[in-house]
């Protein structure tokens, strides 16, 4: 079975509001993402608002960008962040030959993660996120099935509220992954919560399906069952409306799950059920 463990929401920036952010952390599986690169860009926040983002919730993962990855695998740390603090440290870009047996990231005790724009490969100390949209926003066609490797991976490309459910369906196999948002989760260039917020409700809350209904002709009337508890006058014959509610399991099937009964004029039910 394929497991959804988080959402790497990335590109908090100098207009986020981090009590909104902490809200949204506290209610879903996050992962809060942090560009770190050179010059002006919204999607590069200032040092003292990466210090804010270790005051709420959810985990923190530093994605560096040009030469501030270029300088990492060169073990060089940046000046003025402590990249120690985060969980997950990402170096963007496709470098060949990048060793990620870095002695600088084992000083620093956090997880490493590499970019694939291919398969997963069999990795023992890094995590692999598929992107082959590098922040672009493009949706993959296809992309690598779970299962080829037990660690966790990534998949990324274009992914927000309106795509977040067609995405998921592509991953094929069993395993367990995460999803990185960006380009999709901002509004004219600066983060925004509110789609964020409804990539979660889209992902992480399964959402009520429609009401199943089993109406019943009964042998007697409201002297063996009482009035009609819709109208509240006697009826003859009455009838057993039988209510179920239902949800899609995380297998894909359907569970029923009783919820309420009602006696009374077949009527009076069937309107019931057309509401």
């Amino acid at each position: 079975m394929k497991h959804l463990e988080f959402i790497t929401c990335t590109g908090i920036d100098d207009k986020t509001d981090f009590e909104w952010a902490n809200d949204i952390a506290n209610k879903y599986p996050i992962e809060w993402g942090v560009l770190i690169g050179h010059g002006e860009n919204n999607r590069f926040p200032k040092p003292e608002t990466i210090d804010k983002l270790f005051s709420i919730s959810g985990q923190k993962s530093a994605h560096l960008c040009g030469k501030a990855a270029r300088d990492f695998i060169l073990g060089r740390m940046p000046k003025d962040i402590d990249l120690s603090r985060f969980d997950r440290i990402q170096i963007n870009g496709y470098h060949k030959g990048l060793n990620p047996n870095l002695s600088a990231i084992e000083d620093l005790g956090v997880q490493l993660i590499i970019q694939t724009k291919d398969t997963f490969q069999d990795q023992d100390r890094v995590h692999q996120l598929f992107d082959p949209s590098g922040g672009r926003g493009l949706t993959p066609d296809v992309v690598p099935s779970l299962g080829s490797t037990s660690k966790l991976v990534g998949y990324s490309g274009g992914i927000g509220p309106l795509t977040i459910h067609n995405y998921v369906n592509k991953i094929k196999g069993a395993g367990r992954f995460w999803l990185d948002m960006e380009s999709a989760i901002r509004t004219d260039d600066w983060f925004d919560l509110r789609k964020v917020e409804m990539a979660c409700l889209q992902i992480f809350e399964k959402p009520r399906m429609p009401e199943v209904y089993r109406l019943k002709k009964l042998k007697g009337g409201s002297d063996k069952y009482g009035l009609c508890e819709c109208c509240g006058k006697t009826a003859d014959p009455i009838y057993l409306l039988v209510t179920y509610r239902t949800r899609e399991a995380d297998n894909g099937q359907t569970r029923y799950y009783y919820h309420e009964d009602k006696y009374g004029h077949l009527e009076c039910l069937s309107e019931l059920t057309e509401k």
